[in-house]
């Protein structure tokens, strides 16, 4: 799930675009900074590539790549937490 930006919010609300008995807002809370959305920030961040290797396959599946995700927080039907 997601939310408005925060600047579309303000631009509805001054626009007369929102009902003004539902929401009410201050001239301090439409100037006001945004609050920081943990997900907005979590779903911006970015990973760094991996090192180079010098692993290098001579035939086909030698070498291999793949994620690994867990630990989850219900087990399998088999027990297990983490799916390859």
């Amino acid at each position: 799930l997601g939310h408005l930006n925060y600047d579309a919010c303000r631009h509805l609300y001054r626009s007369g675009q929102l009902d003004g008995r539902t929401v009410k807002l201050t001239n301090e809370e439409l100037a006001a900074e945004p609050p920081v959305c943990d997900a907005c920030a979590q779903g911006k961040l970015t990973r760094a590539h991996f090192p180079e290797s010098d692993s290098n396959a001579s035939e086909p599946l030698d070498l291999v790549h793949s994620d690994l995700w867990g630990k989850a927080p219900v087990r399998t039907i088999q027990g297990h937490h983490y799916y390859v």
